[in-house]
């Protein structure tokens, strides 16, 4: 068996998880298969935020004992006019019921980052000694006024991490 990473999304007052999604939907509804056309984000407004884990198995079989160093960014695709996704993964993130309110997070870095953006089992520099998952990572898609009207282009966000045997 080889280490399998999914993504797992989480919405609702409850904190419901859905996992292995197989992308970031962001809109204007809390829900993780919601389609942005139905669900439009309005110019000048944000999509509700989204809470992501990155869940790693199969770290026994691969001979690993590590998975630390993580790091997340945006590694494709064209923002329009006065957008951009915001994001923050350390502190830990605390989950909270997503809403449409502007999170206050930094711009996710459009580049691979220096160091550690996300954080493991509970720190900041945390690392994973067993099959797991990483601590949220909360992600907001913001427009302007500027923004046109429309669908927005996808985007490509990468997880870096390094391994020990």
């Amino acid at each position: 068996m080889a280490l399998t990473i999914t993504v797992d999304e989480y919405n609702g007052a409850g904190e419901v998880e859905t996992a292995g999604i197989s992308a970031v939907a962001f809109g204007s509804a809390d829900t993780p298969d919601l389609t942005p056309i139905d669900n439009k984000i309005i110019a000048g407004g944000n999509s509700f935020s989204k809470y992501i884990k990155f869940a790693f198995a199969g770290m026994v079989a691969e001979g690993l004992t590590e998975i630390n160093t993580t790091k997340v960014y945006k590694s494709l695709g064209e923002y329009k006019t006065g957008e951009s996704v915001v994001g923050e993964g350390l502190g830990p993130v605390a989950y909270a019921t997503p809403t449409a309110t502007s999170t206050g997070d930094d711009a996710v870095s459009t580049s691979l980052p220096g160091a550690q953006n996300l954080a493991l089992a509970g720190s900041d520099s945390g690392v994973l000694v067993a099959d797991g998952s990483s601590d949220y990572w909360r992600l907001q898609r913001q427009t302007s006024a500027a923004t046109p009207n429309g669908a927005l282009n996808d985007l490509t966000f990468t997880l870096v991490y390094d391994t020990v045997p």
